[in-house]
């Protein structure tokens, strides 16, 4: 079994966004896991795992059986797998539920 694990930073992006409060993935970790499959004869992905700014996102993960890898262990908690709300949106609701 060989494990890689591959960490890159990125630096925040400049101009004029969309949303006014545009959050930046500032590292991405991919974690791989390579191992020989002795029902095939060679060497395979067993686990490709995602993170982004340290927090888990998914995982894919491969028996060697062909066509049988499972994308699960999801994070619903992380912030990519979380509906995107404009903030102008947001607070027009929260005007309109204010009692007056």
């Amino acid at each position: 079994m060989m494990r890689i694990c591959v960490i890159s930073s990125f630096g925040t992006l400049s101009g004029d966004n969309v949303l006014k409060d545009y959050a930046v993935v500032q590292e991405v970790a991919v974690e791989i896991e390579v191992r020989w499959s002795e029902l095939l004869t060679v060497p395979m992905f067993s686990l490709l795992a995602i993170e982004m700014d340290g927090a888990a996102v998914a995982k894919l993960k491969s028996p060697p059986q062909e066509g049988r890898a499972i994308l699960g262990d999801f994070n619903f908690g992380h912030p990519l797998l979380q509906p995107m709300f404009n903030q102008d949106q947001i607070a027009e609701e929260d005007r309109c539920r204010r009692p007056r």
